[in-house]
């Protein structure tokens, strides 16, 4: 069987199984997952589009929507971060901070915010939320790990020649943008991103 065919045909079992898995449980466990929106408060999404007044860009269209996670390719799903508590993470509030980690937005980069309010609060929605993550041990765990991860980085910096010159070069142009570039490539080639992801959510 040809590689392209043998992918694809794993695909298409995969996707069969995952929505038979769904369609049973929301079957099974109606109320797990099935609540009204009315239990839910501080509702958020974020955006790489500048907003401003026009809402197209802060809700999801038809004609861009793909096969993602929960929806099929054609069927627009609005997913929403939210925070009944209102909590804080560090300086902005947790809700935000979800909106935020979702996209994967690095610092000093412009984003628009949307805040939303339930109107018909009866609505049916979906609730893919999982609870038992504390940002603030996280966070924790992040600042604990981040001096290894440094110096993983220097060391493979200080090891290549080639690198190192390219580094300095940046920093005498007082170019940034390329530093950090180079500095993203140095932590894909370790796999720091994803040792990372891996270490703070568990």
């Amino acid at each position: 069987m040809p590689e392209a065919k043998s992918v694809k045909s794993n695909e298409a079992s995969f996707i069969k199984v995952f929505e038979d898995l769904l369609s049973g449980m929301l079957k099974a466990f109606p109320h797990f997952l099935v609540k009204q929106l009315k239990d839910f408060h501080n509702l958020y999404r974020a955006s790489r589009y500048k907003v401003y007044d026009n809402h197209k860009y802060i809700l999801p269209d038809s004609e861009h929507a793909k096969d993602n996670r929960w929806n099929d390719d054609g069927i627009p799903f609005l997913y929403l971060s939210y925070d009944n508590d209102n909590k804080n993470c560090g300086e902005i509030k947790q809700a935000k901070r979800t909106c935020f980690e979702e996209i994967r937005a690095k610092d000093g980069e412009e984003l628009s915010v949307c805040r939303f309010k339930a109107v018909h609060r009866r609505t049916k929605i979906l609730d893919l939320s999982f609870n038992e993550i504390n940002y603030d041990e996280q966070v924790g765990k992040l600042n604990a790990l981040e001096p290894i991860y440094k110096n993983q980085m220097m060391k493979s910096i200080q090891t290549n020649t080639k690198m190192k010159k390219r580094l300095e070069g940046y920093a005498k142009a007082k170019d940034e943008e390329a530093f950090m570039i180079e500095l993203e490539k140095i932590q894909k080639k370790l796999g720091i991103d994803v040792k990372m992801h891996r270490d703070v959510q568990w």
